[in-house]
């Protein structure tokens, strides 16, 4: 619903976060297809964790791990490009210190 009220108010640049999270695969389909009409209308800034939808979507990225710019530039494209993001960003998340209560368990 936010989604559509936003939308209709016709801005120039919309801010999407985890547009990819929770969808079914035909849901998952249809808002591909919404998102890339609407990048021919505006600017859309995508927050999200699934790098291989946002990949299909951007044509330029910004990758930040802990607030820092881990990489960007235009549309990530090869396969080992998208690789070497994918392993630089959890290679980093697994060497941060666990929280007390995970060390408890």
């Amino acid at each position: 619903m936010a989604f559509a009220a936003h939308w209709l108010q016709n801005p120039k640049i919309f801010v999407l976060d985890e547009p990819f999270s929770a969808l079914d695969p035909v849901s998952l389909l249809e808002i591909r297809d919404l998102l890339q009409e609407l990048k021919k209308e505006m600017t859309l800034i995508v927050s999200s964790h699934h790098l291989e939808e946002t990949a299909l979507l951007c044509d330029y990225y910004l990758i930040l791990n802990q607030g820092k710019i881990l990489k960007m530039g235009e549309s990530l494209t090869s396969y080992e490009e998208k690789r070497e993001i994918f392993e630089k960003t959890f290679r980093s998340f697994s060497d941060r210190p666990t929280n007390s209560l995970s060390q408890e368990i």
